[in-house]
C-alpha cells in the first residue's frame, strides 16, 4: 500500500470522480425533481425529461446479465451504484459485491432487510431477488458494485483460501443459499486499505490498460485477504446486528490449531454445546469436525513429505499423532498408499528427477 497521505489523496481523488453524475443519474434526478416541483418546468421541458427517463427505464430488467455492464472478455467489472434509481426488485446472473463509501441504505435481500452504512462491505446469495433503498442524502451517497461470475469468485476463494478451504466452504454455503442467512457483511469501519484497493480496482476498470483484468483479479485477492485477516471479527450475517457472527472465528481457530484442537476445547472457548457445534459445522461446511481435522492434517502431511526429508515419526508427532503407526494407517486410508510410498512417488516426479 502507498504511504498514508498519498493513499488518502488517491482515495479522495478517485471517490470525487465516482461522485460525478452520469447521464442515467442526471435523468432520474431530473425526473424526481420534476415530479415534486412540476411548476418549475415548461411543458416542453417536462416532456423531454419524461422521454429521457423512460429511455433509461427500458434498460432496467428484473434479471440483469453480466454482459449488461462488462465488455467482451471481461471477468470482473466495477459499476457505481446509480443514484435516484427506481427501487425495483431484481436479480443478477452474476455475483455482486457491494461497498458503501458514503451515506447509508437498506438492502432487502430475499425478504430480509439489512442496514448498510459507510464502510460496510457485503455480498449475498447468488441469483436471488433484492433491492436497495438509499436512506441518506441522495446526491452525496456513494456505493460501488464489484461484478464477477460465480466461477471467478470460486477461483478467488480457491486461490486465497487454499489452506483455509473450510472457510471457503462457509462463504460458499451462504452464497449458494444453503443457509437461512442470505448476506455476509464486513463492518470495515472505512479501513483505508479496503478503500484503496477498491479505488485501484475502479481505476483499472475505468482505464482498461494492458493486463488490467489480471491486475484487478490480483487486487480482489488482496481485498479478500484484508477482509479475512483484519475484519473477520466484525462479520454479520443476521439482520439484527446484536452481535457479530461468531462462526467465522471458530473456523479460523480450527484452521490455526488443527494439529491439537478438540471439539470440547472449541465449545468451551466459544460457548457452544458439542451437539450444536457439530451440527452447524456440518451445515456450513458439508464436513464433520473430525473430517475437517483429518483433511487439514493430511494436507500438511503431503507438504512435509514432498518438501522435507523429515522422518515419518517426526511428521506424525507434529501433526498430533501419538505414534507413526497410527499416522501411517490414517494416511494410507486417505491416499491408498503409505507415507513412504507417497514420498517416493513425489520425489520421482520432482523437476530434474531422474
Amino acid at each position: 500500500m502507498k504511504h498514508y497521505l498519498e493513499s488518502s489523496a488517491f482515495i479522495q481523488e478517485t471517490t470525487s470522480k465516482m461522485l460525478q453524475f452520469n447521464p442515467m443519474e442526471l435523468a432520474f434526478r431530473s425526473y424526481e425533481h420534476m415530479v415534486h416541483f412540476p411548476e418549475s418546468y415548461s411543458p416542453q421541458e417536462r416532456e423531454n425529461i419524461e422521454n429521457t427517463y423512460h429511455t433509461f427505464c427500458k434498460r432496467l430488467h428484473p434479471s440483469i446479465d453480466f454482459e449488461d455492464f462488462a465488455s467482451a472478455g471481461e471477468k470482473i467489472a466495477l459499476v457505481k451504484h446509480a443514484r435516484y434509481l427506481p427501487v425495483l426488485p431484481h436479480l443478477h446472473t452474476y455475483v455482486e459485491l457491494f461497498y458503501v463509501f458514503q451515506g447509508s441504505c437498506t438492502h432487502d435481500c430475499n425478504g430480509q432487510v439489512y442496514q448498510l452504512s459507510r464502510g460496510d462491505f457485503c455480498f449475498w446469495q447468488y441469483h436471488i431477488p433484492h433491492k436497495i433503498q438509499v436512506t441518506s442524502d441522495m446526491d452525496s451517497f456513494l456505493a460501488l458494485n464489484v461484478l464477477l461470475s460465480p466461477e471467478t469468485l470460486e477461483g478467488l476463494f480457491q486461490s486465497i483460501l487454499d489452506e483455509n478451504n473450510v472457510i471457503s466452504q462457509y462463504f460458499s454455503s451462504i452464497l449458494h443459499g444453503h443457509t437461512s442467512h442470505p448476506m455476509i457483511i464486513f463492518h470495515t469501519q472505512s479501513d483505508p486499505d479496503v478503500e484503496e484497493l477498491l479505488c485501484m480496482l475502479y481505476e483499472e476498470g475505468r482505464l482498461k490498460r494492458p493486463y488490467y483484468q489480471s491486475l484487478m483479479y490480483s487486487y480482489l485477492m488482496d481485498l479478500f485477504v484484508c477482509l479475512l485477516r483484519d475484519h473477520a471479527h466484525q462479520v454479520f450475517t443476521d439482520t439484527s446486528y446484536e452481535k457479530p457472527d461468531s462462526f467465522l472465528p471458530v473456523l479460523q481457530y480450527i484452521q490455526n490449531h488443527y494439529d491439537t484442537v478438540s471439539l470440547q476445547e472449541i465449545c468451551e472457548k466459544y460457548h457452544y454445546s458439542p451437539a450444536y457445534l457439530s451440527r452447524i459445522i456440518k451445515k456450513y461446511t458439508g464436513s464433520t469436525f473430525s473430517q475437517i481435522i483429518t483433511e487439514k492434517k493430511m494436507e500438511q502431511a503431503e507438504h512435509l513429505l514432498s518438501h522435507t526429508q523429515r522422518s515419518i515419526t517426526d511428521i506424525a508427532q507434529e501433526l498430533g499423532y501419538h505414534d507413526a503407526s497410527h499416522f501411517s494407517t490414517v494416511f494410507r486410508k486417505h491416499h491408498q498408499q503409505s507415507p513412504s510410498q507417497y514420498r517416493s512417488h513425489t520425489e520421482k516426479n520432482l523437476p530434474g528427477a531422474d
